[in-house]
This record gives structure tokens, sequence and C-alpha cells, in this order.
């Protein structure tokens, strides 16, 4: 639950309409990448995981 209540708290503050995926319409989940090149950097993910892999990466942020 602490999770969540951060994600909800750190979307607004960077001002950022939250995107659709381009192949399901759903709106995306924020997401923290764990491991890989991209670890540490916030982006978002399709709620479809793992059938749909799409994510937007998300710029500036500090």
């Amino acid at each position: 639950m602490e999770t969540i209540a951060h994600l909800t708290a750190f979307q607004p503050r960077y001002n950022q309409q939250v995107p659709r995926c381009p192949k399901r319409h759903a709106l995306m989940i924020l997401r923290l990448a764990k491991k890989g090149h991209l670890q540490g950097n916030w982006f978002y993910g399709c709620p479809n995981y793992p059938a749909c892999r799409e994510i937007r990466r998300i710029q500036n942020i500090p």
C-alpha cells in the first residue's frame, strides 16, 4: 500500500498526463525499472504486461 501511495503522490508533481498504450489503448502504469540499463528510472508500462511490453520513458525527472 505504501508504494501505491508514493506513486500516486509522485505523478502529479511532474504535471504529465498518463499516456495510453498504443496497442491496447489502456492507461499506462507508472513503474520503476528494477534491472537492466534503465535501472532506477521511472517509466510508463502497459498494464497488460507481459502480453504487451509497450513502455514510454519519462523525460526530465531529477
